[in-house]
């Protein structure tokens, strides 16, 4: 199965940015590329601090949420079967036209098989007009809607909670999609956001890199998921909010070694490091990850894991 990734990475068409930091356009075609993959293993390590979030935000109370980099819809599918509340709107986004059809798909299914349950699909102009301060329904009314984090399309002080999962460390603008969080709440609503948290604290992350450097294995240029490591209270606090906390937690994968290091060299930019560097370097640091995995975590009976930075704040 491994092998096979590699080898499908050495003829790919690879959309990775060349940059740093990648324009929207890239963003999406990134996500795009990445879309089915991710669904099959890394979303499901996310769960748990999706849920973490609607709880923290008091979304489960709230009669207006938006959520933006919902990815496929799991985490909202959830929200909005078991938490949301009637008579209410519930608003889910992501940049990635392979996400959101999908995502269209989830709820598509939860609206057939729960008479509780609307759902439409929003266009950015539909989006605009509406008005999410009010609901006359007494039904839980749920949509879809591609858009970047960055740029979104709500008038101002519509929701009552805004909850965004592993979405600001990627962004290429963090402060600018902060602001557009506290533009788009009533005042006094909540936001919360996760986001990588240390290095240190997460080897499911940073293990690989470190035996492909070892190797002399070079990456493509490419921002560091790390960049924001200690800054989302001080970006919060820019951006607007107060009543700003801070916490951390970590996320355990139970998978061996070859699923977790299959979910990670399926991403775009390991794919493209396996195109960039010689076939031994990347077989050589393939067989030291497995290694080094087991000797860590399954000698020992422990997960490998990784460290969420969760903030939450106020309008």
């Amino acid at each position: 199965m491994i092998s096979n990734i590699l080898r499908r990475s050495r003829g790919a068409k690879l959309v990775q940015s060349q940059s740093r930091a990648f324009t929207t356009a890239k963003l999406r075609e990134y996500w795009n590329d990445f879309s089915d993959d991710y669904v099959k293993g890394t979303e499901y390590y996310t769960l748990p601090v999706g849920l973490d979030l609607y709880a923290l935000t008091s979304a489960h109370l709230s009669g207006s949420v938006v959520e933006t980099g919902a990815g496929s819809g799991t985490a909202s599918s959830i929200f909005a079967t078991y938490m949301q509340k009637e008579k209410s709107h519930f608003v889910t986004c992501d940049l990635s036209d392979t996400m959101v059809e999908k995502m269209e798909k989830r709820y598509s299914s939860l609206a057939s098989n729960y008479d509780s349950i609307n759902y439409s699909k929003l266009t950015r102009g539909e989006a605009q007009d509406m008005n999410f301060t009010d609901c006359d329904t007494n039904s839980k009314n749920i949509y879809s809607l591609r858009s970047s984090n960055e740029d979104l399309p709500f008038k101002d002080n519509q929701f009552d909670a805004y909850v965004s999962t592993f979405c600001l460390n990627i962004v290429n603008d963090p402060i600018k999609m902060l602001t557009e969080a506290h533009r788009i709440l009533k005042p006094h609503g909540k936001v919360g956001v996760s986001l990588w948290g240390r290095r240190s604290e997460s080897p499911y992350f940073a293990l690989l890199p470190k035996i492909l450097k070892r190797n002399g294995a070079e990456f493509p240029e490419q921002k560091s998921y790390f960049h924001m490591e200690g800054k989302v209270c001080e970006f919060m606090n820019t951006a607007g909010f107060k009543d700003i906390k801070n916490v951390q937690r970590l996320i355990y994968i139970n998978q061996d070694s070859a699923k977790v290091l299959r979910s990670l060299i399926s991403s775009p930019f390991y794919r493209k490091v396996a195109k960039i560097n010689p076939e031994e370097v990347i077989n050589a640091s393939i067989e030291e990850f497995l290694s080094t995995f087991d000797e860590m975590f399954t000698k020992k009976n422990k997960m490998i894991h990784f460290e969420a930075d969760i903030c939450v704040a106020t309008k």
